[in-house]
């Protein structure tokens, strides 16, 4: 659980998971043939991708017990979708 701090007070909790995939030869294959694709593309060996979920703990009940945790759903312009090659992808939301 990754926790953002403003002013020293947590503002938002985040569950992150990273991912990291090898590229199969043959997709390495046609990636070094496509003259389209971007040279960084065209080498890569490994990909890497972390997925984010904002984690909203809730408050503990009358007898003081916290019974669990939720995943908070983002406002669309909060959800947003960052790729280290420039992408104009919106299918996602």
């Amino acid at each position: 659980l990754k926790k953002v701090f403003v002013n020293k007070t947590i503002d938002s909790q985040w569950i992150i998971k990273r991912f990291e995939l090898d590229i199969p030869d043959r997709i390495l294959d046609k990636l070094s043939k496509d003259t389209k694709a971007p040279e960084k593309l065209r080498l890569i060996k490994k990909a890497e991708i972390f997925l984010a979920a904002k984690y909203n703990a809730p408050p503990p009940n009358e007898h003081g017990a916290v019974i669990s945790g939720g995943i908070e759903k983002l406002r669309e312009q909060d959800s947003v979708l960052f790729s280290y090659l420039p992408t104009k992808i919106f299918e996602y939301k």
